[in-house]
Parts: C-alpha cells; sequence; structure tokens
C-alpha cells in the first residue's frame, strides 16, 4: 500500500465511521481544514479519531511509524476552545524552549511548517517508505 487513504482504517473512517462521532465534525473544523490542505497538496499524513477529536500525523511510511509531527485537535488539546490546533514536533527554537507541545495555531500555520519541512525531505521520506513496503513492513 503506497497510499495512506487506501488503508482499511482510512476508508473506515471516510465510509461512515464519522457518524458514531457526529459532535466531532462540527466542533473541530481547524483540524480538518488542516487535513484537506495536506490531501490537496498530495502530503503523506494520517488522519485519525483522537479522543473526541482528531490526530494528523506527518509523514507515515507505515501506520505504527512515529511522526515528525502530530496536530491534535479535541477538548483537552491547547486551543480547542478556539477553534485552534496543538502540535507536537516541528516546532520552533524558542518554543522548544517553553515547552513539547505548541497550541493555539491555526491550520495555515501548521501546513506551513509541514510544507516546509515536506518539501526540504520529501524524496527521503518517499525512499524509506518505497525501502520498507519493498521489505513488507
Amino acid at each position: 500500500m503506497n497510499n495512506i487513504y487506501e488503508s482499511p482504517y482510512y476508508q473506515e473512517i471516510e465510509n461512515g465511521c464519522q457518524s458514531l462521532w457526529p459532535n466531532a465534525n462540527d466542533k473541530y473544523k481547524e483540524i480538518l481544514r488542516l487535513q484537506k490542505m495536506l490531501e490537496d497538496n498530495g502530503i503523506p499524513h494520517a488522519f485519525s479519531r483522537w479522543m473526541d477529536g482528531w490526530m494528523v500525523c506527518y509523514p507515515v511510511a507505515r501506520p505504527s511509524e512515529e511522526c515528525v509531527i502530530d496536530a491534535i485537535e479535541n477538548s483537552h488539546s491547547y486551543g480547542y476552545h478556539e477553534d485552534k490546533i496543538e502540535i507536537m514536533g516541528l516546532l520552533t527554537p524558542g518554543e522548544e524552549e517553553c515547552d513539547s507541545v505548541v497550541g493555539y495555531l491555526t491550520a495555515e500555520n501548521v501546513f506551513e511548517r509541514i510544507k516546509k519541512h515536506w518539501s526540504e525531505y520529501r524524496k527521503v521520506i518517499l525512499s524509506v517508505a518505497e525501502m520498507l513496503n519493498a521489505r513488507g513492513k
């Protein structure tokens, strides 16, 4: 499987599992905007349920691998009451001095961080994914 959107888990979400959590799409729109931006730009990522909201994980060569950045929006994330996103990873040096996460971010802000990383490391990420797929891992 070369595309996260072909995974059974993603298809399950797309095919109606969202109906189990009807308020998540109404309450947490910013994370959905981020997911759409990544999808529209062909940037690989995993999109999954996280608590009562959503999580985006980038990059993902295999679903079980760690993310360079994960972005969440749920009732426990920093900024949720303003429909903002919290991230872990791809922090600025100043942000890293204060905490391991940053919240109150817009979809555009998070997307720009991911887009910059993707443009710098795209070839490496894709070659690792190909190698892992060839090994059947």
